[in-house]
Formats: structure tokens, sequence, C-alpha cells
């Protein structure tokens, strides 16, 4: 269950940064989407070490949860940046 709520606020963190690049006209969707990359990761990191140090998890165990967090919102992104790119 945890996994589905962590990349749900991936989603829901991309769709947010999308939503206000287009309307404050801040940044065309493609930077958004390159912008949320990193930020991202950084999320991901902080829920990892998270894992290791307060759940009990090794780095080993929480590596997996971490590809398999980070993967599907920076593949939807990827997919803005292509699109906005063509």
């Amino acid at each position: 269950m945890h996994i589905m709520k962590v990349l749900g606020l991936g989603f829901a963190l991309l769709g947010l940064m999308l939503f206000v690049a287009r309307n404050l006209r801040i940044a065309t969707p493609a930077k958004a989407a390159r912008l949320f990359v990193p930020v991202w990761f950084v999320a991901c990191a902080i829920n990892m070490g998270i894992g290791v140090t307060q759940a009990g998890y090794t780095v080993l165990q929480e590596a997996p949860i971490f590809v398999l967090l980070y993967v599907p919102p920076v593949f939807a992104a990827w997919l803005v940046i292509r699109k906005s790119a063509g």
C-alpha cells in the first residue's frame, strides 16, 4: 500500500509541476518535467533513507523499491518532454 501511495504522490507532483508551469507561464512543460526528475530522485532517496534507518530494511532490500518508485513517474516525465519536443 505504501508503494501505491508514494507512486501516486510522484504522479501528483509531476502533474502539479506541469500545472503550475503552464498556468503561471513560468516554464514550458518540458522544462517542468526536466525539473521534476531530480526533485523526484531526491524524494525517492529520502523515502529509501527512511526505510533503511527507521523501518529496518537494508539498502539491498530498499534498492528495488527505489527503482519501482522512481521509474514510472520519470517515464511519464520523459513522455512529456518527448511530446513537447516534437
